[in-house]
């Protein structure tokens, strides 16, 4: 099972996609049309640096989380029982 430093840091992996949002978002707000691709990437490849680091540190976190986790987590089965719901 999880301590709880593990089950903290899991949940702040949830904020990856966020920052790979505002990293979307700086990277558009410099885009120039007018420029090529390589010319915009080479002019603008920090903007967001920051958010796409985050995004890929709280990713490799996760992934380092889910390897140290007991194997035998995955071996539970729960039993769903479904009923029909009576209409009037």
């Amino acid at each position: 099972m999880l301590n709880r430093l593990a089950k903290l840091a899991l949940v702040s992996t949830s904020i990856a996609p966020i920052c790979l949002t505002l990293w979307f978002v700086e990277i558009s707000s410099k885009w120039n049309l007018e420029q090529s691709i390589l010319l915009n990437l080479k002019n603008h490849y920090s903007a967001g640096l920051f958010y796409l680091c985050a995004a890929l540190f709280l990713a490799l976190i996760e992934q380092a989380i889910q390897l140290m986790v007991d194997r035998d987590i995955v071996d539970y089965y729960f039993d769903v029982k479904m009923q029909a719901i009576d209409e009037r």
